[in-house]
């Protein structure tokens, strides 16, 4: 996908437990036509749909997140759009020690066609290239 700066959103211990990923951050799609359509859709219970999708981490650990798809209307009438890995995030951030203003990428990938997402945490010494 792209390389970001994480935000203290991001990187918080308590509180949002989310990586946002805005539309204008994406390089390359990594969804398909069908799973995107799907994640525009609601539940029975009216609740925005989501994906589980697994992320290996760069502790080389498996986790099961939860990928869905904010649309923030703005004043002028537009909408912002992003995606955003939540449920466990926050366990994410702990166990690869993950801070505000680091910066990681994100790759997404197929394995027999199920969406995994791999993270990479970028040293410092390399984010600036």
């Amino acid at each position: 996908m792209r390389r970001r700066r994480t935000s203290n959103g991001d990187t918080r211990k308590q509180g949002q437990n989310r990586l946002s990923i805005p539309f204008n951050n994406i390089e390359n799609d990594f969804l398909t036509e069908e799973e995107k359509e799907y994640l525009l859709g609601e539940d029975e219970k009216g609740k925005k749909r989501f994906l589980e999708v697994e992320v290996v981490q760069p502790s080389l650990e498996v986790e099961t997140v939860k990928l869905c798809r904010w649309d923030m209307p703005k004043k002028s009438g537009k909408t912002s759009s992003t995606y955003v890995i939540r449920g466990s995030w926050n366990a994410v951030v702990k166990s690869n020690k993950l801070r505000f203003n680091g910066t990681v990428q994100l790759w997404g990938f197929r394995v027999d066609r199920e969406l995994c997402l791999a993270l990479v945490k970028v040293p410092r010494n390399r984010a600036a290239a």
